[in-house]
């Protein structure tokens, strides 16, 4: 649970990352809705665009990516977990649009 704080930390002391990829580092597992997650930010908030597509891309590489080439079974798993964490934990509307690519290359 501390990797996103860690990951945030070692890219914020290199100068040629831009900034906000460490945001993205430090906020992709926070909530869409707002909600407890991790880290723990001072003050509640939801993450930025680029933190969120992150969030929804690490959940695709979690399930399909790191298992090899896409497999219909892997990727409807994915779809499933997508949809269940749709407006809760992920955007619905980046969720739709992921999902939608994730499609047109199978």
């Amino acid at each position: 649970m501390l990797h996103p704080e860690l990951g945030a930390a070692q890219l914020s002391g290199l100068p040629e990352v831009p900034h906000v990829a460490v945001l993205a580092a430090y906020e992709h597992h926070l909530r869409w809705d707002g909600k407890p997650s991790y880290p723990i930010p001072n003050v509640p908030r939801k993450p930025n665009l680029a933190s969120q597509m992150v969030a929804i891309s690490d959940t695709y590489d979690a399930m399909v990516g790191a298992h090899g080439p896409t497999s219909g079974v892997h990727s409807l798993a994915a779809r499933k977990v997508w949809r269940s964490r749709s407006e809760t934990h992920l955007d619905p509307f980046l969720v739709g649009n992921f999902v939608l690519m994730v499609s047109e290359a199978e």
